[in-house]
């Protein structure tokens, strides 16, 4: 192991240096109080400098492997380098060595001509397959890391891989503009709005408010905050009171349920398995939402730490005053205070006993935002992993407007991962009208005269589900149903492109939609 490996960096990781890298000298110093260390999610100048030298000698690309950690790819006289592909069968229990990936060449007779790569995650020692939510996350770190150094990487959610371009400029991308309509809240002297997910359509490329409003906007750095089946077991449901419930969820497939009998002693909950870093220098929010029956003192809680394995929190704050009694999916937030030394948090789901029979909580799409700082509004470098917006006036007001700017890379025609398979020859799926507003009629053509176990929902261009259609068995050749633009919730969905998913029996088949306000 080089000391490089373990200097102490930030994290996610800062942009990785100027495009031209100057010669410096290598830091010799070590960090302090090993295994506590932290890992660099970027390479030295140096390293970039002497990487370089390979290509001019004569290499056609490079791929450099050391650091257990991700680190992005850069582009350089129209070659490649990827600096770390991070592990991929190691005993490291640390997090940040968890998110890996599969790089592949494409090779014609007279060199190689493409280079995609494919997300895994190491869960307990064993690398899986990374798909849905969590694959894209860890395409768009790898995204995020490489923007700085030339490379642009393109995500493909058909296939679930990204493909790398050593040239920015021969790249195709179109530009989308979003307008949100905000609500505004009074906390700590300002009218401000909850953390509110980007509309998804691309890579955030500028942000524009009104005069006298300020914008920030922020990494989402849980990784596995809605519980789905995706390759991580990341949560340490370890007991009978705790478990992924498949029959009720706020999105998605499933959440986490806890509950507790009156008759037991004290709190229960569920955490991580291990603290996530953070970079104390940054502003966080923590979001999420719960569901609940017979409740008492359910609740959402962020835990910051000064190092990895400490039992000893820095802070431990609700995101919400404690719910007790029933409520249906309910949203809870907190713009968070983060203490100077905290370079590690994680959430917490937890209740009490009720005073009678069971009580039941269920919670989902959990988040955590690292901030940029607030300004006017902004260029923002792009593609990059950021995920989420928020609005603020010093002056009272109820609603604002965001003007968000989005670029699509490469062909928008994109889609989720599919699955266990290609989906059945002589299945098929359509939209008419499409584009569409305000409503469209997904048809499903099942030659085969139905299937046990179908599921027919919309998602958005991050692969999250926005609305379910239909789930349940379906009989008969074809089915049509109706979609009017609005997500599971009543909301309507700004415009954009959608996909349609249909699972049936395991197999898939999908289709992009456009939603024209």
């Amino acid at each position: 192991h080089t000391a490089d490996a373990y200097l102490p960096a930030p994290y996610p990781g800062k942009a990785a240096g100027p495009l031209e890298p100057p010669a410096v000298t290598q830091p010799t110093d070590t960090p302090p109080g090993d295994p506590d260390f932290r890992f660099r999610n970027e390479p030295t100048l140096d390293e970039r400098a002497l990487r370089r030298l390979v290509l001019d000698s004569g290499a056609d690309i490079l791929i450099n492997h050391h650091p257990h950690v991700l680190q992005g790819f850069e582009g350089y006289n129209g070659k490649l380098i990827a600096h770390s592909l991070g592990n991929f069968i190691f005993d490291l229990y640390y997090p940040e060595t968890f998110p890996t990936f599969v790089l592949t060449l494409e090779i014609e007779k007279d060199g190689i001509v493409g280079c995609t790569f494919t997300p895994a995650w190491i869960d307990d020692y064993i690398p899986q397959p990374a798909v849905g939510a969590l694959g894209y996350e860890i395409m768009d770190r790898i995204a995020d890391y490489s923007t700085a150094m030339n490379a642009l990487i393109v995500i493909d959610r058909e296939t679930n891989t990204a493909r790398v371009h050593a040239d920015r400029a021969s790249v195709d991308s179109t530009r989308v503009d979003t307008v949100l309509d905000l609500a505004l809240e009074e906390r700590d002297g300002w009218w401000i709005s909850a953390p509110s997910a980007l509309p998804d359509h691309g890579d955030l490329a500028a942000l524009s408010a009104d005069p006298g409003l300020e914008v920030r906007w922020g990494r989402e750095i849980l990784w596995h905050g809605g519980f789905e089946d995706e390759g991580a077991t990341f949560w340490d449901d370890n007991t009978s009171d705790e478990w992924l419930d498949e029959d009720r969820f706020h999105s998605g497939k499933r959440s986490l349920a806890v509950q507790r009998l009156s008759s037991a002693n004290g709190q229960t909950g569920t955490d991580l398995e291990k603290h996530l870093p953070c970079d104390p220098a940054k502003a966080h929010s923590a979001t999420g939402w719960l569901h609940a029956q017979n409740a008492a003192e359910s609740r959402i809680m962020v835990r910051f730490y000064a190092d990895r394995y400490s039992e000893s929190p820095l802070s431990d704050t609700d995101l919400a005053p404690r719910f007790t009694g029933d409520c249906g999916w309910t949203e809870q937030w907190i713009d968070l205070v983060t203490p100077s030394n905290a370079v590690y948090f994680e959430l917490r789901c937890g209740t009490e006993p009720p005073t009678s029979d069971t009580g039941l909580t269920w919670f989902d799409d959990l988040a955590m935002v690292e901030w940029e700082a607030w300004r006017p509004g902004a260029d923002i470098p792009s593609p990059n992993n950021y995920r989420y917006v928020q609005i603020r006036s010093a002056t009272e007001a109820t609603i604002a407007q965001l003007t968000v700017t989005e670029t699509i890379y490469g062909d928008p025609n994109t889609g989720i991962g599919s699955g266990d398979g290609p989906p059945r020859a002589a299945a098929s799926l359509h939209a008419h009208p499409n584009p569409f507003n305000p409503r469209t009629t997904i048809h499903l053509a099942l030659p085969w005269g139905g299937v046990a176990d179908a599921w027919i929902a919309i998602h958005d261009l991050r692969g999250r589900q926005v609305a379910l259609l239909h789930r349940g068995p379906l009989t008969g050749e074809k089915v049509a149903l109706t979609w009017d633009g609005r997500n599971d919730r009543g909301r309507a969905l700004s415009s954009g492109i959608y996909l349609v998913r249909a699972e049936l029996d395991g197999r898939t088949v999908s289709a992009k939609i456009t939603l024209v306000r």
